[in-house]
């Protein structure tokens, strides 16, 4: 009886490792359209890509994005929320580029319980060849990993744009350049 078991089991055994097969980046390096709302280019390819919220697009280089990632936000409304979870702040369009600095950075504080977090600079910057702001924020994790982001945005109408890259800083300068490159090289397509 064990014999005739076998082929199915060389079967499931294919099966399953064909299945772990990697089809390749989830984002190719070059012209990329993210959410139909941003163009950009990439320098590099991306691993991953998840979509957090309706306004919210996120790529990584490693599965949960643990040590990088690069956050897209492609229009929140007014009373929306940055991060998709309950009691997150909200944003509205009275806010400031610091309102706003002080609202990312306390969607990532409160949803993963960091401390010594600070916002390092707000200032007035271009963003999507249009003027905007630019703010950088940082954090020590629960397990004392040093964390640093750099976020540029703008409003247009009563929605936040913005592109952020968010990195511990075991990693060094790397990726930093080329989320700075896709950051300006973004364009607005359709403004929702």
């Amino acid at each position: 009886m064990a014999r005739s078991h076998r082929p199915l089991l060389v079967l499931l055994l294919l099966v399953l490792v064909g299945c772990q097969a990697s089809p390749g980046p989830a984002r190719p390096a070059g012209p990329q359209v993210v959410g139909g709302v941003f163009s950009i280019d990439s320098p590099v390819p991306w691993a991953f890509e998840s979509v957090e919220s309706p306004t919210l697009i996120i790529w990584t280089q490693e599965p949960g994005g643990y040590l990088s990632q690069l956050s897209f936000v492609t229009g929140i409304p007014p009373g929306g929320h940055y991060a998709p979870f309950r009691d997150a702040p909200a944003f509205y369009p009275e806010m400031t580029p610091r309102d706003i600095a002080d609202m990312t950075l306390a969607s990532h504080v409160q949803h993963g319980g960091h401390m010594e977090a600070r916002i390092d600079e707000v200032a007035e910057a271009s963003f999507a060849g249009q003027p905007g702001f630019r703010f950088a924020y940082s954090y020590l994790t629960r397990n004392n990993h040093r964390v640093a982001a750099v976020y540029r945005g703008r409003l247009v109408g009563d929605r936040l744009y913005m592109i952020g890259y968010t990195a511990r800083a075991e990693l060094g300068d790397a990726g930093w350049s080329d989320a700075e490159h896709i950051m300006a090289s973004a364009r607005l397509l359709a403004p929702r």
